[in-house]
């Protein structure tokens, strides 16, 4: 899937390498949240479909991270996730609020392209009983804004389709406004990718201001990765880069992904494990989620089935790409924040990503930490302690794995009845002049 920001982009001669730094922000490039893109002139909307394939049961993503096992702790009640995509269509199976829109008139709750509702449906659809399918956080709500289209043209583009049309500047605009609108996490599925020699200019300037703002008032930023093109090419793993230098020997830089000192940026891995081909390596990825096989919500107006691709130009184009796998990291960042409201949006990011599933030697630039894991994110008592934000040595990710959830009730009942069993066996050969007290903590209070 195509990045889908306005950046003119070209490769590095023959794919040269370069020594990148790692982004600085400059809180004075911070814009404000205006909402208003130019005014649509055509539009040429998608049909989302399916390829035939029975959506009835529970899709694969959700059996692989073990979602219904992290619904015994958390369903992400009380928590907004805004949506940074092509917009949401309002659905029985969302709790959609309108957050704005930066490419035409509308307020948000327009989607012509398909992506947005397909990953707000990932991250918060309901349950039903109809279906398998649910969204990771299916308490939460959706902000629905829109910042870019490939279906619309902009008036100023006469020559044909602005594939698209949304900008770094806007992008920015809308992570301020999602934190305005008391958005809890923000999932951003758009991206621009350049030469790692080349500028992005103010507007990346702009979103790194962005994103730091949001860090500062506790929002936790899911980005995806990225897409691989022609024109966004492939960055080399880490064979011959030293590992105390992670940022050298990059080809491609991506915005917003590359600002993860701030946010999670989330790669893709396809249903048997593999990193997907398109996902894009670099030492700015923090972990990595389903983005293959996805199964969403269609967009359409007053239809409320399931769809697992689009039909572009007469042909099926299945729903794969790193904005999902960010759909589905948002979601667990709004399962964790519900569990643990009084956790601060860095201790939520640094949780991700410490009880993720390390891929073998520890943080890699292909999938970061590793696939992440819902239900030990949400039951580890204790993550390791260190630098693990810019770590990439040999180092293995704690991932605690727990036993049954706790019934109190039926607890506390065993320790009666275990207790009286003992007691009448001392009191029967030894006189106990005072009775002992018995204390116990919930097994979730030092969480």
């Amino acid at each position: 899937m195509a990045s889908l920001l306005t950046v003119s982009a070209g490769l590095l001669p023959n794919g040269t390498a370069a020594a990148l730094q790692p982004p600085t922000v400059d809180s004075g490039s911070l814009p404000s949240s205006g909402v208003g893109g130019g005014s649509i002139q055509d539009q040429e909307c998608v049909e989302p479909g399916t390829d035939g394939s029975d959506l009835s049961g529970v899709p694969a993503a959700l059996k692989a991270l073990d979602i219904p096992d992290a619904w015994r702790y958390s369903t992400g009640k009380g928590q907004k996730v805004a949506v940074i995509d092509t917009g949401v269509s309002p659905s029985e199976r969302l709790d959609v609020i309108a957050g704005g829109d930066y490419v035409g008139g509308g307020d948000g709750t327009q989607d012509c392209d398909g992506y947005g509702t397909a990953v707000a449906g990932v991250i918060a659809a309901k349950r039903s009983d109809s279906d398998g399918f649910s969204g990771v956080a299916p308490d939460s709500s959706i902000i629905a804004i829109r910042q870019s289209s490939p279906s619309f043209r902009a008036d100023s583009d006469s020559a044909g389709w602005q594939e698209g049309y949304g900008s770094l500047h806007t992008l920015a605009s809308a992570i301020v406004r999602a934190v305005e609108l008391g958005a809890t996490v923000i999932s951003v599925s758009v991206d621009a990718c350049l030469p790692a020699n080349e500028d992005f200019g103010s507007g990346d300037a702009a979103v790194g201001a962005a994103v730091k703002h949001a860090n500062d008032n506790n929002v936790v930023v899911v980005a995806a990765a990225g897409t691989v093109t022609h024109d966004c090419a492939q960055n080399p793993g880490m064979n011959g880069v030293d590992p105390s230098r992670p940022w050298d020997n990059v080809i491609s830089k991506i915005s917003p992904a590359w600002y993860s000192d701030h946010l999670l940026a989330v790669a893709s891995v396809n249903e048997d494990g593999a990193v997907s081909a398109f996902s894009p390596a670099g030492p700015w990825v923090s972990v990595a989620a389903p983005g293959t096989g996805v199964v969403a919500l269609d967009s359409s107006k007053g239809t409320e089935r399931l769809v697992n691709g689009e039909t572009v130009q007469g042909k099926f184009q299945p729903l794969q790409g790193t904005r999902f796998a960010a759909g589905f990291v948002a979601g667990v960042a709004a399962l964790i924040r519900s569990r643990f409201p009084e956790m601060s949006a860095p201790d939520v990011i640094e949780r991700i990503e410490r009880t993720a599933h390390a891929p073998g030697t520890g943080r890699d630039r292909y999938q970061g930490y590793g696939v992440v894991d819902p239900v030990a994110a949400l039951t580890a008592h204790k993550v390791p302690s260190g630098p693990a934000r810019d770590m990439f040595a040999s180092e293995k990710i704690a991932k605690p794995r727990p036993g049954p959830a706790i019934d109190l009730p039926t607890l506390i009942t065993g320790l009666v009845l275990g207790l009286g069993a003992v007691a009448a066996v001392v009191i029967t050969y030894v006189w106990v002049p005072s009775a002992r007290r018995l204390r116990r903590s919930d097994d979730d209070s030092d969480l």
